[in-house]
C-alpha cells in the first residue's frame, strides 16, 4: 500500500455499463515507492494475485448468466406450450 499522493501514482475514473459497479478506476504505479511495512504478500506477486481474483469473478459472472438463461427458458416454455 502506498500514499494516495505518492509520486508516480495516478488513477483515473472509468465509466462502465455494470449496474453493480457503475464506475471503476484505472490505477497506475510507475516506480512508486512502497514502504516495507506496507507490502502486502510477496513482492512481485501482485499480478498473480490479481489473476486469481479475476478468475473467481469470471466464474461468478458466468454462473449468473447461466441462472438467468435457465429462468428465461422456463418462462418461454410456459408461454408457448
Amino acid at each position: 500500500m502506498c500514499q494516495e499522493k505518492a509520486p508516480l501514482f495516478t488513477f483515473n475514473l472509468i465509466m462502465t455499463v455494470s449496474m453493480f459497479f457503475p464506475t471503476a478506476c484505472k490505477v497506475t504505479f510507475e516506480d512508486t515507492p512502497v514502504p516495507v511495512a506496507n507490502v502486502l504478500g510477496e513482492v512481485g506477486g501482485g499480478f498473480k494475485l490479481a489473476m486469481k481474483l479475476l478468475n473467481s469473478g469470471r466464474f461468478s459472472v458466468a454462473s449468473s448468466g447461466a441462472g438467468v438463461l435457465k429462468k428465461l427458458i422456463g418462462k418461454f416454455q410456459r408461454l408457448h406450450v
